[in-house]
């Protein structure tokens, strides 16, 4: 992956993971929920710590769920995961092409971050339902650290469940 196509995927991941996340439980989708296993540690985020959107264009449409964790205490260690794809999801057409990001920070005195993210053909993102409102997949992949090292980690057992426009994913801040 080029250098340039790696800072346009972590500004998109960035921006998803900062806007995004996590949406209060007033307006999560009831049935959405995210995981994998990142690095050998399993993630699971459900309802109030999802957001998923799905945006239909003229030729194939946009799909994204970010799951994450919010803050509670200094010190705690906070992971998010995105999954976006340009997909026509009404036409059951497998994706276009497909983002895996993921990032993981400890606020502390020696503030601890790590990004990493992979797109086609290092991920695989594969819908297993539609019908309309509901959505369901796996993924899975090899992600690229973004800080310039040749680090790497990898995405296993990857699946969701989601209520599509079940969700009003706001920034927390504005939230309240």
């Amino acid at each position: 992956m080029n250098v340039t196509m790696r800072r346009c995927l972590s500004v998109m991941i960035a921006l998803a993971l900062l806007t995004g996340l996590p949406p209060t439980r007033a307006i999560a989708g009831k049935g959405d929920k995210i995981s994998a296993v990142v690095g050998g540690k399993r993630l699971k985020f459900r309802r109030g710590q999802v957001c998923d959107s799905y945006n239909q264009g003229d030729m194939s449409g946009v799909f994204e769920v970010t799951g994450g964790k919010k803050p509670h205490r200094i010190g705690q260690l906070l992971r998010a995961l995105a999954v976006g794809c340009a997909v026509d999801l009404a036409a059951g057409t497998p994706p276009l092409t497909c983002n895996i990001g993921y990032t993981q920070f400890r606020a502390s005195a020696n503030a601890d971050f790590h990004m990493y993210a992979g797109n086609s053909p290092d991920v695989q993102v594969t819908f297993t339902s539609y019908d309309g409102t509901h959505l369901s997949g796996t993924f899975s992949g090899t992600l690229a650290a973004e800080d310039g090292t040749t680090n790497s980690i990898a995405v296993t057992n990857g699946s969701f469940s989601l209520l599509i426009g079940g969700d009003a994913c706001t920034n927390p801040a504005e939230a309240n």
